[in-house]
């Protein structure tokens, strides 16, 4: 199923963050006849997507799927996990990119208090800071859960997520830990029993190689306990609604029901690739390409020991031509992501992620190299 010449009828070409290439059979599965979402086809589909996400998840616990991208699991995390403001009760969120002050935007448009913690961009999180931050905060024990985005997708920085949860763990016990795993799930190890986290959520754009549209996140029994508290949870996004309707074996709207057709096949090419072996084939991705961009001159955006397996952020070297790069990518069908926010016009962004391939990126650097003497 992993051939890389059966994959894609023609080369895959989007070297962004995400959305990234579908697989042939994943797109042509949102094709197939469509069926009542409160039938038994769609029960049948519901549980065997359910029961592959809690192993790509690695998790015996709840995985909830909906329509929508994965900033409205964001929100849903916060709806469901911090009190409103009048208990005492406050979020700390991380902040060091572009997708991490979204977070912080949707709690604080939730009406939640929000402790914001910030780095520069392009420096990662450590354990140590992590748990000073949560210490500071959590002074008065009101500090209801610490939001952290594990794979900070404008910048390429990705966290020690193990780490950071213990220390979280040991400095405030009763703080829920929520993580933004939207660009690395699916593509680095991610063990979300292992490793106590509370929300683990990702999008189905990334490293899924589904088409846009699906947000998936493991939910830990801790959650449920904490939303029956919170007022204000809403109706779409209300976790106990969710659970409710999850051991139906069906969701409380309608499902996107297309796409969870190609999510069930992607699901089934990734387990039959074995996690591990996915993994380390994002690992060898990301260091084929920080080896050769060295090789060639550009800069890396971040050191080794935070560099995301999903995503490389780089600079070019002086005079180097970004516009004329980007022409000669789109001439031959294929694109990189520009740089993110503040970092437009300074660097760009190659994602290694999903389906891709060694050859394929090989592919993509002799086009980027054509432009050099």
């Amino acid at each position: 199923m992993t051939s890389e010449t059966t994959l894609f009828a023609d080369d895959p070409h989007m070297f962004f963050p995400g959305p990234v290439d579908v697989p042939d059979d994943a797109m042509a599965a949102q094709l197939r006849p469509l069926f009542g979402h409160r039938s038994g086809r769609m029960d049948e589909l519901f549980g065997a997507v359910q029961q592959r996400l809690r192993k790509v998840f690695c998790t015996d616990s709840r995985v909830y799927l909906l329509a929508c991208s994965g900033s409205g699991l964001q929100e849903a995390a916060i709806r469901n996990c911090v009190r409103m403001p009048h208990t005492g009760a406050k979020v700390l969120v991380l902040v060091c990119g572009g997708f991490s002050q979204r977070w912080h935007d949707v709690a604080a448009g939730c009406g939640r208090t929000v402790v914001r913690h910030e780095l520069p961009w392009f420096e990662a999180f450590t354990p140590d800071v992590v748990a000073a931050a949560v210490d500071q905060v959590n002074a008065d024990g009101n500090l209801d859960a610490v939001c952290l985005v594990h794979n900070e997708t404008s910048t390429g920085v990705m966290h020690n997520l193990a780490g950071i949860s213990e220390a979280i763990r040991s400095t405030a016990p009763n703080a829920l830990f929520l993580v933004d795993a939207v660009s690395s799930l699916a593509g680095t190890e991610i063990r979300c029993d292992d490793w106590h986290l509370d929300i683990c959520l990702t999008s189905s754009q990334k490293a899924l190689a589904v088409p846009p549209g699906l947000a998936v996140g493991a939910v830990s029994d801790r959650v449920l306990e904490r939303a029956a508290e919170v007022e204000g949870r809403g109706w779409y996004f209300d976790f106990l609604n969710l659970e409710a309707y999850l051991a139906r074996g069906t969701t409380p709207a309608t499902p996107a029901i297309p796409l969870v057709q190609s999510l069930l096949i992607q699901l089934d090419r990734i387990l039959e690739e074995g996690l591990e072996a996915r993994w380390e084939r994002h690992r060898h991705l990301r260091d084929l390409t920080r080896r050769w961009a060295v090789d060639r001159g550009f800069s890396l955006c971040v050191p080794d020991e935070h560099a995301s397996v999903t995503v490389t952020t780089l600079a070019g070297p002086r005079g180097w031509d970004l516009t004329a790069m980007n022409q000669r990518l789109a001439a031959a069908g294929m694109a990189v992501g520009s740089g993110y926010g503040k970092e437009k016009g300074k660097s760009f962004r190659i994602g290694h992620l999903g389906e891709l391939r060694a050859d394929d990126l090989q592919r993509l650097f002799a086009v980027i190299q054509s432009g050099t003497a």
